[in-house]
């Protein structure tokens, strides 16, 4: 029986995505970068060159991508490229949008094709959910006295990319004689958007009998991702640093 002549020009695009599926996005990781590998199969009988062209969402930088590849005959030749520069931060978690990869014949076997041919793939690239929590407490007004207490303002920042919560929170302090109210509670029942800031008091109160000395007052949060831990310092002499005041024996 007569066999069938292997073709002169069966050559393929293709792109390696996420377990073999293409349905399935590349996740871009919280540096705003992603790997995505492509090849070029080239099962003819002549060695082929191709040019490439991208497009890449989310004003995204593309790096080491080759601008043309000639593929010998029975060759698949892989290149890796790089994306990055993505704004993760700026952008809603979960959300993706297309890429584009074009590869136009441009040479067979080193003469110019008279006849385009062309092959374009695409793939997705996803947008990771980032939990960011920032704590901060505000500088107290002033000194402190001792028998005496002060409230501390202290804001929590959502500087993830999707809406967030206070999962647990902590207020720790060195000063035995000194105690604290359950007032930062209240951030544990409110939700936070992306963005999005709230603030509660913290009462502060030192015992009468409570020697002049440096307090150190600490405020830990913790979402579903990330946690986040601020400080004060009760001084008892004056500095430069920030979120300072001072604790004073009567």
């Amino acid at each position: 029986m007569a066999q069938p002549e292997p073709s002169l020009g069966n050559w393929e695009l293709g792109i390696e995505y996420p377990d073999e599926d293409e349905s399935n996005p590349f996740i871009v990781s919280e540096a705003g970068m992603a790997s995505i590998t492509m090849f070029v199969d080239n099962q003819g009988l002549l060695s082929v060159k191709v040019a490439f062209e991208y497009d890449f969402p989310f004003e995204a930088e593309v790096m080491g991508a080759p601008e043309d590849a000639t593929i010998e005959p029975g060759n698949n030749d892989s290149f890796t490229i790089m994306v990055r520069g993505i704004d993760v931060y700026q952008i809603d978690a979960g959300k993706k949008e297309s890429f584009s990869i074009t590869a136009n014949l441009e040479e067979r076997n080193g003469m110019p094709v008279f006849i385009p041919e062309s092959q374009e793939k695409i793939g997705d690239l996803e947008i990771p959910e980032i939990f960011l929590l920032n704590v901060e407490i505000a500088d107290p007004v002033g000194p402190m006295n001792s028998g005496t207490d002060a409230i501390l303002k202290v804001t929590v920042t959502n500087e993830g990319n999707s809406r967030d919560k206070v999962r647990e929170l902590e207020v720790t302090d060195d000063c035995p004689l000194m105690t604290t109210d359950s007032g930062l509670d209240a951030l544990l029942t409110r939700n936070i958007e992306k963005g999005g800031k709230t603030t509660a008091d913290l009462k502060v109160t030192a015992s009468e009998s409570h020697p002049q000395r440096n307090c150190r007052v600490e405020v830990t949060v913790a979402s579903d991702g990330a946690d986040a831990v601020s400080y004060t310092h009760l001084r008892a002499h004056e500095t430069k640093a920030n979120l300072v005041c001072r604790l004073l024996l009567e």
